[in-house]
């Protein structure tokens, strides 16, 4: 059993029905519904098509019903009607017993009028259990059913092997026509538009069971149902089927001022690039690196999924093509590898004294068909020196470029059986000209440049190594530390405040073991008297009502005797009677461990970066979704370029484990205790004598 069998909804009529009716048709050929019905008698579509309009007897050789209630029961029934009379018009297919629809119709949730038709859409759903595709989308397209319900293009794409999932009708068509223009199809693409019902995740459990899809192109501004999402992303990862993410809507009008640091430092768009990045799916940066990862997923995937090395060959006949190349190979993380002895003397056989025999290796400008076939096939007995071939082939006058791009198809198919994938790059030479007409028919993705080609290439082998940590990791235990979570719970809820008090927060500290400078609290002039405490001293007021110490000057810090101690409480009571006494910590490395949870995607992250109260003007600073694990973070250290510290750098001895089992506790706490909200572990001081927790601040919902 597929996981499709498990699906709520009745997918499967929406993208195979035996019967669409589509009502609301016009017989106008500017109106949409005219486009449609065109579009799907054009896609040679297999099944019957019941129009409904009661204006019109025929269009287009078909019989036109009056009513949504004079049709037959149909798999599918496509409304292209105002918001108003669609809503009674998919009420009446339902009682009619329709359970299926995509609403083209725009005026719903896009609009602030039309909430409430959505809302209504929605409501339909759940009273008569109806499977309903958007409102204010464009349709969908099924090249292995001949199906194209949509008026995204005229014609029925060629079959491919990926599929789009787009909650921007207009941005589906951008990708059908940049893969038409390559001569590559897809195998499915489904606008899921304002999504009042259907969501991404329902689509990726069908793919999932799809033979024809191979990869999955997605475009999303949200995400609705979160949890769905992740379990059906992970299983995706499990079978090798990988996502490409463009997201919209990353830019922010401003950002509501918060009392935590974390909040104020993550915003929701980084909390959903790590969850994308949790996720293992590809995430671009813009619509041109998503047009050329999808060009390298149509036409060499099976080759390049199992590639976990990024060792690089690069062959050109231009030598500063492979100066530029290597470059770019190096910035995306490629790797040039030197090649041996052995294989320069071979390239010396074949390649005239000016040669560059190393990697890349320059064939000179005059290189001829003749003398790239000959090289190709030195390259091939040494294909255990690297793991990828990018081609750079330079037009020169003296070249015929339809000789070299017949010798690299013909040869293509050796590479292939040898698991080695070609990638070319055509320096801007006109790629869809006769010369590469040959090439093009092969499974090598040609680009016009060498950014282009390596970004593409590197990205494939992050997908793979991260899979397999993935697969590695998917099952890793929490710690199960030895603490009483009930005792820490109990102190949380029965504060008033959202905040808790610093008192109770250094408790809790004390619960999860946490490191902490010692301290003492003091309620009185008396106590100050009982001191065993190690000068310097820093002094904290625990007024539950201050939250930044540092700017209500509820804070004094290197306090060095007990006059100054006796000072110090002195100034701190006047804002409130108690207050908490610490030992100084010597500053070597300060740091901040947070944690919030995201109220629209409901979900967990821990912030870690630079502490002390510069945090949020420096910025520097990376998120990991929860549950994390000790692989997570110290790959997340890593790329803070923090984790270089923690090995003897100057001499220094840093202990890294008692950081990483600081961040694990906190990962269990709010796992275990779903009632935080946020947690600030500022700052986290780093020394020679260990890792201590400073200062902390825990917010609950309320």
């Amino acid at each position: 059993m597929g996981i499709i069998d498990k699906i709520k909804y009745d997918i499967k009529s929406i993208l195979e029905p035996t019967s669409i009716g589509i009502i609301g048709v016009s017989s106008n050929k500017e109106h949409i519904s005219y486009s449609f019905l065109e579009n799907l008698i054009n896609s040679n579509y297999e099944g019957i098509i019941y129009p409904v309009n009661p204006k019109l007897k025929a269009i287009k050789g078909l019989k036109v019903y009056n009513d949504i209630s004079e049709i037959p029961i149909v798999d599918l029934a496509v409304v292209i009607l105002k918001p108003t009379i669609a809503l009674e018009t998919i009420e009446k297919g339902a009682i009619k017993g329709i359970k299926n629809f995509i609403v083209l119709s725009s005026g719903f949730a896009e609009t602030e009028e039309g909430e409430i038709y959505q809302t209504k859409l929605k409501e339909l759903s759940d009273k008569y259990n109806l499977t309903i595709l958007g409102p204010n989308c464009v349709g969908v397209i099924n090249t292995y059913y001949n199906l194209n319900a949509s008026f995204a293009t005229k014609y029925l794409p060629k079959q491919g092997n990926i599929s789009i999932i787009a909650q921007s009708g207009g941005f589906t068509i951008g990708v059908v026509k940049f893969l038409t223009r390559r001569n590559l199809g897809i195998s499915k693409l489904i606008s899921v538009g304002n999504k009042s019902v259907l969501q991404e995740s329902h689509f990726l459990e069908y793919l999932y069971d799809d033979n024809t899809t191979n990869a999955i192109i997605l475009y999303i501004e949200d995400i609705k149902n979160i949890d769905e999402f992740q379990e059906i992303v992970l299983k995706l990862i499990e079978i090798n089927k990988p996502i490409v993410v463009f997201k919209g809507g990353i830019t922010q009008e401003g950002q509501i001022a918060s009392a935590s640091h974390t909040a104020a430092l993550a915003g929701h768009n980084e909390i959903f690039n790590t969850l994308l990045n949790k996720l293992n799916l590809i995430k671009v940066e813009n619509v041109k690196d998503l047009y050329n990862i999808t060009l390298l997923l149509s036409k060499n995937f099976e080759l390049f999924k199992s590639k976990k090395s990024k060792k690089v060959l690069i062959i050109t006949n231009c030598g500063g093509c492979g100066v530029i190349t290597t470059d770019f190979a190096v910035k995306n993380n490629l790797e040039v590898p030197k090649i041996s002895e052995s294989f320069k003397t071979d390239l010396y056989k074949v390649l005239p004294p000016a040669a560059g025999v190393n990697n890349p290796i320059d064939i000179v400008g005059d290189a001829d068909d003749t003398r790239f076939e000959k090289t190709l096939q030195i390259i091939l007995n040494h294909k255990n020196e690297y793991d990828i071939l990018l081609l750079v082939p330079a037009q020169q006058s003296t070249i015929d470029m339809k000789k070299v791009s017949d010798v690299i198809a013909k040869i293509e198919p050796e590479f292939t059986k040898n698991n080695i994938p070609i990638v070319c790059c055509m320096y801007s030479l006109d790629i869809f000209s006769k010369d590469f007409e040959n090439i093009n028919q092969t499974n090598i993705p040609i680009y016009e440049y060498p950014e282009e080609a390596t970004l593409a290439i590197s990205k494939i082998i992050e997908y793979n190594l991260k899979r397999e940590l993935i697969l590695k990791n998917k099952n890793l235990p929490l710690l199960e530390l030895d603490i009483d979570y009930n005792k820490i719970k109990e102190l949380i809820m029965e504060s008033e405040s959202e905040y808790i008090p610093l008192n109770k927060n250094i408790k809790i500290l004390d619960f999860l073991k946490i490191n902490q400078p010692k301290y003492q609290i003091i309620n009185n002039e008396k106590d100050l008297e009982n001191i065993e405490l190690e000068y310097p001293l820093v002094m904290k007021s625990l007024d539950p009502k201050i939250i930044h110490k540092t700017e209500k000057q509820a804070v004094i810090l290197n306090i060095k005797n007990k006059n100054e101690l006796i000072e110090s409480y002195n100034k701190l009571k006047s804002l409130y009677p108690i207050a908490l006494v610490q030992e100084m910590i010597e500053k070597d490395l300060e740091l901040i461990i947070g944690y919030k949870k995201d109220k629209i995607l409901n979900k967990g992250f821990i912030l870690l970066g630079l502490g002390g109260i510069f945090t949020e003007i420096l910025k520097k600073f990376e998120t990991i979704l929860i549950p994390t694990n000790k692989e997570e973070i110290i790959n997340t250290l890593n790329k803070l370029n923090i984790l270089k510290i923690f090995q003897n750098y100057r001499n220094k001895k840093y202990d890294l484990n008692s950081l990483i089992n600081t961040i694990l506790k906190i990962n269990e706490l709010v796992i275990k205790i779903d009632e935080i909200e946020e947690i600030d572990l500022n700052p986290v001081i780093v020394n020679e004598k260990g890792v201590f927790t400073v200062d902390i601040r825990i917010k609950k919902q309320l």
